[in-house]
């Protein structure tokens, strides 16, 4: 690895077992100069502390999905759900108010029967969902591809 920056001269002081584990180094790595064998273990120390960091980091992420991804995933579900019967009731508001059909009159519930208009909108809003996932499906197919 080439670097052009500049090099200092420094005075450090080594304990003697240090100075003995740098020229083992640069024999064994056929290094010219000292200076040549220390920078290759700092680039070295620091490639490894940096796998290290990596290692740790993947292990983190490991764990919290381990112990968290089955709430993680319900929560996901829900919002998901939630968004698809706000989409549902947001056109039934917009089909009411196209139509100006505002009468209501007595309440019924969806369990006792499902309006038409509602039916209509599920089944809108579901075939909405589904060519969405297809052009993610589709997007992340031909990342793969590449």
């Amino acid at each position: 690895m080439k670097n052009k920056e500049p090099k200092i001269q420094t005075g450090l002081r080594l304990r003697e077992s240090t100075i003995e584990y740098i020229t083992d180094y640069k024999e064994q790595h056929q290094l010219s100069s000292l200076t040549k064998a220390v920078e290759l273990i700092i680039n070295e120390h620091r490639a490894a502390t940096l796998n290290q960091n990596e290692d740790i980091a993947n292990r983190v992420i490991e764990k919290f999905e381990h112990k968290y991804g089955n709430a993680i995933t319900r929560i996901r579900l829900g919002t998901n759900a939630a968004d698809v019967n706000i989409q549902i009731i947001m056109e039934i508001i917009n089909s009411f108010a196209v139509n100006n059909t505002f009468d209501i009159g007595d309440f019924v519930s969806i369990s006792t029967m499902k309006a038409p208009i509602l039916e209509e909108a599920e089944h809108t809003i579901k075939s909405k969902i589904a060519y969405f996932k297809q052009l993610k499906d589709n997007k992340k197919k031909g990342k793969d591809e590449k």
